[in-house]
């Protein structure tokens, strides 16, 4: 909504929005890793890590499978803002 407005601040917040979030995220993966590693006894590191490295990427094929299955009955063309 920001970049449709086309006001001379709109641009630095969209910048700081997305620097605030890249740097939200860094913590939580790196606490996420560590909290990980906390829970193994040090032999089953590797076992934890792909257990929860096939959760995270079925999550991305559900969500995509649903999103292709729900826009595939769709015959009419999509609006511009869908895609913005």
């Amino acid at each position: 909504l920001l970049a449709i407005v086309g006001a001379p601040w709109c641009r630095g917040v969209v910048v700081l929005g997305g620097g605030v979030l890249g740097v939200g995220a860094a913590l939580l993966w790196t606490a996420q890793g560590r909290l990980m590693l906390e829970y193994s006894d040090g032999t089953d590191q590797g076992r934890l890590f792909a257990i929860f490295w096939a959760l995270f990427n079925c999550s991305s094929v559900v969500g995509g499978l649903l999103t292709f299955f729900y826009f595939s009955h769709h015959s009419e063309e999509a609006p511009v803002s869908l895609y913005l």
